[in-house]
């Protein structure tokens, strides 16, 4: 790969990452931030990905104002969320993209998992908004949430997988701004799984997987800036 494509592609992809952390930034505007949750959850987004009962999902229940609006948020986020897995997993496309045009194996092994991550995600989104859609109209959700699980760990599942081939260059490179936080994303998302999704580690994790984002977008930052 010649210098000036490189550059072309270390600009796309930075560019790429300050959009993902931006719209993530916007979409926790969006979304509830406050709820009474189960399971140590703090963050209602994710106490709603990884329920595993109606129990779990009380305060999204119900007709009462509290609810009803938790609920409209909940969809709200979620129509927008259809744009975003197309963003985050667009700068990580494009970081694949990069490698293997450099010649990493793993580069090339991350573009499908990267689809694949886009797939998984909008399948998510239209499993969740099935359950608050249910919840509306007073329905049973016990059948949607065998759906949600799998939807859910399909696309953190293919997240995790996508961070690893993506910190393989990084390691290689000794750049650990992005190789650290990439990979304790990818770890955490495995020990969430392992332990059966509890609210604080899911909560580590998601934290874990806004820094792998932070850090391989200043890591193309300061490449960029190098020349690279």
């Amino acid at each position: 790969m010649g210098s000036a494509q490189s550059r072309f592609f270390s600009r796309l992809t930075f560019a790429a990452g300050l959009v993902t952390i931006a719209f993530a930034l916007w979409l926790g505007t969006i979304f509830p931030s406050k709820a009474e949750l189960t399971r140590d959850f703090k963050t209602p987004i994710l106490a709603f990905e990884f329920a595993q009962t109606p129990d779990d999902l009380d305060f999204l229940s119900g007709q009462d104002d509290g609810p009803r609006a938790l609920r409209q948020a909940m969809d709200e986020g979620h129509r927008w969320d259809m744009i975003f897995p197309f963003v985050y997993a667009g700068l990580l496309f494009l970081t694949c993209l990069h490698q293997g045009l450099r010649g990493f194996k793993t580069g090339w092994l991350g573009l499908p998992v990267a689809f694949l991550v886009v797939i998984s995600d909008l399948w998510e989104n239209i499993v969740l908004t099935s359950i608050t859609a249910a919840l509306d109209q007073g329905q049973t959700i016990v059948p949607l949430l065998d759906g949600l699980y799998w939807a859910t760990w399909a696309k953190w599942g293919c997240l995790a997988l996508t961070l690893v081939l993506a910190a393989v260059p990084f390691w290689s490179g000794k750049r650990w701004i992005a190789a650290l936080p990439m990979t304790a994303a990818a770890l955490t998302i495995a020990l969430t799984w392992i332990l059966g999704a509890p609210g604080s580690v899911a909560e580590l994790m998601g934290l874990c997987v806004g820094l792998a984002y932070v850090g391989l977008t200043l890591e193309l930052g300061i490449r960029l800036k190098s020349g690279g």
